[in-house]
């Protein structure tokens, strides 16, 4: 799964690959980079502009793109925790349920954390599969 979050008009997200922070900024619902399985309102953030930017200011060193992990640490993770700050419960389990069991499986199966890696990473290129989650704000009409 993909997930990023759509606030005051750009869809956040986080992403390795790259030097310095691993937050990525991109437009609400683009998926050029995934496939597109559904979109999830979680609610509307009361936090302005200036707030939400100050939010991925302060996190933007712990989500560093040289810590990206597609087991451990990737965007759905990022998507749960921006989504705490935002003053949300977080990311819905079943989205975070993947990432749960990926990491039990690697615990237990000898090797199996590698070939995991090695499908996982295939699979975003292969567009495997995708999930928004919305953070929609008052000022967007919040639907």
């Amino acid at each position: 799964f993909h997930a990023g979050v759509a606030v005051h008009g750009s869809e956040w997200s986080f992403a390795g690959g790259g030097t310095g922070s691993g937050i990525v900024r991109g437009v609400p619902g683009d998926t050029s980079d995934h496939l597109r399985h559904k979109e999830v309102l979680v609610g509307v953030t009361t936090l302005k502009e200036g707030e939400v930017q100050s939010l991925l200011d302060e996190m933007s060193a712990e989500w560093a793109s040289a810590d990206y992990d597609v087991l451990s640490k990737n965007c759905l993770h990022f998507a749960d925790k921006f989504l705490q700050r935002l003053g949300f419960a977080g990311a819905p389990r079943w989205l975070l349920n993947s990432t749960t069991l990926a990491l039990n499986i690697q615990m237990h199966v000898p090797g199996a954390g590698r070939a995991l890696r090695h499908l996982l990473e295939g699979g975003r290129r292969r567009k495997a599969a995708a999930a928004l989650l919305d953070g929609r704000v008052a000022s967007q009409g919040g639907a």
